[in-house]
């Protein structure tokens, strides 16, 4: 059946026997205002499609289901990670998805439905392009995961380098990349229930209710792994600033020693440098400089003596 092109280039329409698919490519008003006149969408679920990002959430309308997801994007310019949303209304014979375009697994699966819309990706109804359409995003988060396991090893190994201010610039840059993942999918699991719950009043889902349960175990596989993954770089974090508090705290015992052993050699210094005619020893003696040399060598000497005896270093 021949493609539908709509006169916005953000508007994809794609057709496959009784299933319509309305990617909408940028959440921008003049798009959500076209698609809400055309599919008699609500201003409400409108004004969640539009910046700044909404959580994750599924709400039950007369005529359809709208749901909101966050899904992680990595930055390689940054090495960050960035939650992207999508929006999702579905009915029987129509999913609409609302996005930034941010998404590649998305913007692939678009491109290969325009180009084959009798693709197996399209399915038979709404509900099995939307487990697609998740499945392939849920699967998009592991090589995420991956990276940031590699991250994190790559940390531990450098973690006893406290004179390398970037491991510390790295642990941050990692934690945030957690809390940030972490921040996208940790609803997921609640609105895929919902969805299991709620789709079959809009379209039939009997046959897909193993694709929904893999879609659950996914949710779960992403949200274990991150806590674990958490747990991890906060001990990393906290040996790190352990030992980097310890590498201060030492160079600070050791200006003190110098302190310590300087100011009694200065106050001798000064005494010696008060030209007291007659009442100072040494000052007339031959080798008077080296007598008050060797005291302070001496002095200096029995000081340090003490300190090691002390163990203070």
């Amino acid at each position: 059946m021949p493609k539908n092109k709509p006169k916005n280039k953000n508007i994809e329409q794609i057709k496959k026997a009784n299933l319509t698919w309305i990617n909408i490519k940028k959440s921008g008003k003049a798009e959500l205002e076209a698609a809400a006149k055309k599919y008699n969408l609500l201003d409400v679920d409108i004004r969640d499609c539009l910046p700044p990002l909404q959580r994750p959430k599924l709400v039950e309308r007369p005529d359809y289901l709208f749901i909101v997801l966050l899904f992680p994007v990595y930055v390689r310019s940054t090495g960050k990670i960035e939650s992207a949303e999508v929006d999702f209304f579905i009915t029987k014979n129509k999913l609409i998805t609302v996005h930034e375009n941010k998404l590649l697994p998305l913007k692939e699966l678009a491109e290969e439905c325009q180009a084959n819309p009798k693709a197996e990706a399209m399915c038979n109804n709404a509900a099995g392009l939307l487990i697609e359409i998740l499945s392939r995003l849920f699967k998009y988060c592991y090589p995420m995961i991956i990276h940031i396991g590699q991250d994190i090893d790559a940390v531990e190994e450098k973690v006893f380098e406290v004179h390398n201010s970037t491991n510390t610039f790295e642990i941050l840059r990692i934690k945030i990349n957690i809390v940030e993942f972490r921040d996208s999918t940790d609803l997921h699991e609640g609105v895929i229930r919902k969805l299991i719950k709620k789709a079959p009043k809009f379209c039939d889902i009997k046959k897909l209710n193993s694709y929904l349960d893999s879609l659950v175990e996914h949710t779960t596989e992403i949200r274990d792994q991150l806590a674990s993954y958490a747990v991890t770089i906060s001990a990393i974090d906290n040996t790190h600033q352990s030992l980097i508090n310890l590498r201060a705290n030492q160079i600070m015992k050791n200006l003190q020693i110098f302190a310590v052993i300087v100011f009694p050699l200065t106050l001798l210094a000064a005494v010696f440098g008060m030209n007291t005619l007659g009442a100072m020893p040494f000052i007339n003696h031959v080798y008077g400089f080296w007598i008050i040399l060797a005291i302070m060598l001496a002095g200096t000497f029995a000081m340090l003596m003490f300190f090691k005896s002390r163990k203070w270093f």
